[in-house]
């Protein structure tokens, strides 16, 4: 069912509800779709209506046929009536879908809307939504392919491990993944474990598409091109440098840790000897990504170390489906790490939680005015009555009323610090979210 279209701030052709903004934006973050296109959709869908059902069995806010739902679902007894499991499948899955059809916008909506095996049933659909959210429509709309493989280049190319991001060998140019700004050009990064240089260690900072914000680098036998510099802007066309013998590349922690790759600030690295010398959930992922983009992926030898931010493993979920690397979906390596990630629950997620130092606040907030809250209810039940204690007898509670009051009062101001900015709508999601934040936590 269609809506009108009503014009707002921000761009946006067709209003966002206030309690869906957060979620919505994510999703089309994560997705690579624009926030317009993704409001439109929505809206057209559902009516932002979270119960919606369709007469085809469709369900929940993004209108998840149940098998869609299974398979692009991470969050184990979430429902596609749950707005925010919902907004994070239908982010995995747009993301998909237009990483299949090379970034056409049009395309990738038709195949939500009628499938992938019918996607010329879906065309009405498709030009519906665009028109809807003021984007070009017909056979010209895309939203473009954000990234390129950045090893294109190279002449003889060898994969080789997967340590802290992934090793190659060869020789050529090399390219930066995508649009960005240069956060680092190091060379004073040597060439590999024991060596002692020349080496290079390059760091993009990424500024558009689904990784945005996020930090990529290319390291070791690296000659930069003239006049690269902090604070350059890139392409996925500009030419980072010249590689002339081994290379690393993967995800790098940002220029708060210079020359620092994110498996090593997130201590997925031995503490000693080679620090390359096992492979790291980042450099698997990393090795993903690659060869999503057309280059060989890496050799992955024995389990990755550690876990991936959520949010990460949520972009990476939207590029293509969990496969490992010959493209069989749930096995191999990638689908090891996407279920152990998945499985980071229960005891080990609340250690995770309750160590962060930003969450200290809300824990001691949260016992001191549940503490509070019950205290207040005890004194209040004994407004004009009396507490008997043992062996004196019956003692009169003295201005019980006002006391009841303040402490009912600063316990819930107590616990509104503790729980507030959570954004859950039910207790499954609130726990949900919580889970999120350890594994966040945990990866970076």
């Amino acid at each position: 069912m269609s809506h009108p279209v009503q014009p707002t701030g921000g761009g946006l052709s067709v209003q966002i509800p206030a309690q869906y903004r957060r979620m919505a934006l994510a999703a089309a973050r994560v997705s690579g779709v624009p926030p317009k296109v993704l409001a439109a959709q929505i809206d057209d869908e559902s009516g932002w209506n979270p119960r919606a059902t369709s007469g085809a069995g469709a369900q929940g806010i993004a209108q998840f046929e149940p098998s869609t739902w299974a398979a692009y679902n991470r969050i184990p007894g979430a429902s596609p009536y749950q707005p925010g499991p919902a907004f994070k499948a239908y982010g995995r899955f747009m993301g998909y879908l237009l990483h299949k059809y090379k970034g056409n916008l049009r395309d990738a909506l038709a195949a939500y809307n009628a499938g992938p095996a019918n996607i010329q049933a879906g065309y009405g659909y498709a030009d519906t939504i665009l028109q809807a959210a003021g984007e070009p429509y017909g056979a010209t709309g895309t939203a473009g392919v954000p990234y390129r493989n950045p090893l294109r280049g190279i002449r003889g190319l060898v994969p080789e491990r997967v340590d802290q991001g992934v090793d190659y060998s060869g020789s050529g140019p090399i390219y930066a993944l995508g649009k960005g700004v240069i956060t680092e050009v190091d060379q004073s990064w040597a060439g590999g474990y024991g060596g002692t240089g020349p080496g290079t260690f390059i760091e993009e900072r990424i500024t558009q598409g689904p990784l945005r914000g996020r930090y990529v680098y290319a390291a070791e036998n690296i000659q930069p091109s003239p006049g690269l510099r902090k604070g350059q802007q890139v392409t996925a066309s500009t030419v980072l440098g010249q590689v002339t013998g081994g290379i690393e590349t993967g995800f790098a922690a940002g220029p708060s840790q210079p020359g620092t790759t994110a498996a090593m600030a997130a201590g997925q690295t031995p503490g000693t000897g080679d620090p390359g010398a096992q492979p790291t959930a980042y450099g698997a992922a990393y090795s993903r990504l690659l060869h999503d983009l057309g280059a060989p992926a890496g050799t992955v030898s024995g389990k990755p170390v550690g876990t991936l931010p959520a949010v990460l493993r949520d972009i990476l979920g939207g590029i293509s489906p969990i496969t490992d690397l010959t493209g069989v979906p749930g096995s191999g390596v990638a689908g090891a790490i996407q279920r152990f990630t998945d499985s980071v629950s229960g005891l080990g997620t609340a250690i995770d939680w309750l160590v962060q130092p930003e969450n200290w606040v809300r824990i001691i907030a949260g016992v001191a005015g549940g503490v509070l809250v019950l205290g207040g209810i005890f004194t209040l039940s004994h407004v004009g009555g009396g507490i008997d204690v043992p062996m004196v007898g019956e003692v009169k509670a003295p201005a019980a009323l006002p006391v009841g009051i303040l402490e009912v009062g600063a316990g819930g101001v107590l616990l509104f610090v503790a729980f507030h900015n959570l954004g859950a709508a039910n207790v499954g999601e609130l726990f949900g979210q919580l889970r999120t934040s350890a594994q966040q936590g945990a990866g970076q």
